[in-house]
């Protein structure tokens, strides 16, 4: 896997389809059946889900059940949600306005150039819900984190203050020492520069790399839970049973559990976009570049992080960086390792898609393979002529929730 194919920009949602089965699996990102810690203190919320009157299903074909799965969500699922994002709103605490800021990215359209009046409008309302959920209690360093993220995606509002805040409450993170490079955003052209190179060296001396994307996900699943979400018909679950894996023996409760934990994917991830300008190959190997040593540390602890993200742009670049030195066959074997993960750990259950969002990325990936008895690439994989599976691995596939159609 070459370094600008593991670098490329996230792709676009996928509206909701088979995209369960995604071809390197990873993109299931996070959802093995690995019982990594929880950090919930309490069991979760089933999902509120209207109950229908019991009947026996009429059998369905899989473009009928796939067409009635993509009905629920685009529409009944949009319209409950929208519904529960204004009372959100209007109710205003900061746990109130903290799920706002989770929920309403789920009702932006899929980018395809269709207009949607709402757009502007929840991204205003979400801006000032993360002021209003500034402190709310154990979660001001994940709202900072946030609205640091929202301000990065497209330089539309003032990332200064929430970044400044999230080094204050986690020094000790050097995700948030690195996302602070990429604001402003001329830093990007200028990775030399003294004050980015004072960033990556706080960066280099934090102890742990934490982007917040499992926390955000399990928080949105959370959110999500505590809507109240109309029933699938039946063509419906059983569309949502073919996607995730389900017999017909599974809870429909679960099923559609499942379903929303995948729609809890992250829409915004951490892009680092001067990291890897400051920790290319042609600056930090050059002769006496001050960026190798804080680049070597801090990617390395990257590397190390559960986050999917994190870890394939820290062990890609430390691949690069070490090439040809005396750890060169060490990062070799960790790409080699990862690699495998992504080509491999593929979503085959609600219980793995469930324990991704609540329990870890990788880690919970990794422990599926252990369980498979696949948890380390056979001797000479992957063959040069076919390669590992190059399929994104950015996260887990997602279930998106489309616009309704433009009106003439």
């Amino acid at each position: 896997m070459t370094h600008a194919a593991a670098l490329r920009p996230r792709p676009a949602a996928v509206r909701l389809t088979w995209m369960l089965t995604l071809a390197a699996a990873l993109s299931g990102c996070g959802q093995t059946a690995a019982p990594a810690a929880s950090t919930a203190s309490a069991a979760p919320s089933p999902p509120r889900i209207a109950a229908t009157p019991a009947s026996a299903p009429a059998p369905v074909s899989d473009a009928a059940a796939q067409t009635a799965a993509n009905e629920w969500l685009d529409k009944e699922v949009r319209r409950a949600l929208r519904a529960h994002t204004d009372a959100l709103s209007a109710r205003g605490g900061a746990s109130d306005r903290f799920d706002l800021a989770l929920l309403l990215p789920l009702l932006r359209p899929v980018p395809d150039n269709r207009p949607d009046a709402g757009v502007d409008a929840d991204a205003n309302a979400r801006r000032a819900a993360f002021v209003s959920a500034a402190d709310l209690p154990g979660r001001q360093a994940l709202v900072a984190w946030m609205q640091a993220l929202d301000c990065l995606e497209a330089y539309l509002c003032d990332a200064q203050a929430p970044l400044a805040r999230a080094q204050r409450l986690e020094p000790d993170n050097a995700a948030v020492w690195l996302l602070a490079m990429d604001w402003p955003a001329d830093r990007r052209t200028r990775p030399e520069a003294a004050d980015t190179q004072a960033l990556l060296a706080r960066a280099a001396n934090a102890p742990r790399h934490d982007d917040h994307l499992q926390a955000i996900g399990r928080e949105t699943l959370r959110a999500l839970r505590a809507a109240s979400l109309p029933a699938p018909n039946p063509a419906a679950e059983a569309g949502l049973r073919r996607m995730l894996g389900a017999d017909a023996a599974l809870p429909a409760a679960t099923v559609i559990d499942a379903s929303l934990a995948l729609l809890a994917d992250p829409r915004q991830k951490p892009q680092f976009h001067t990291l890897v300008a400051a920790c290319s190959a042609d600056r930090a190997l050059a002769p006496d570049a001050p960026s190798r040593a804080p680049c070597l540390a801090a990617l390395s602890r990257m590397a190390d992080s559960d986050s999917l993200v994190s870890r394939e742009t820290g062990t890609v670049l430390m691949l690069l960086l070490t090439r040809g030195g005396p750890d060169a066959a060490r990062w070799h074997e960790r790409q080699r390792r990862w690699q495998w993960l992504r080509a491999n750990a593929a979503l085959s259950s609600p219980a793995l898609i469930l324990a991704f969002r609540e329990r870890g990325q990788a880690s919970v990936l990794q422990a599926e393979l252990d369980r498979r008895g696949q948890g380390r690439p056979p001797p000479g994989w992957p063959d040069e002529a076919t390669g590992p599976n190059d399929a994104d691995a950015s996260g887990p596939p997602r279930l998106t929730i489309d616009p309704p159609a433009a009106t003439p």
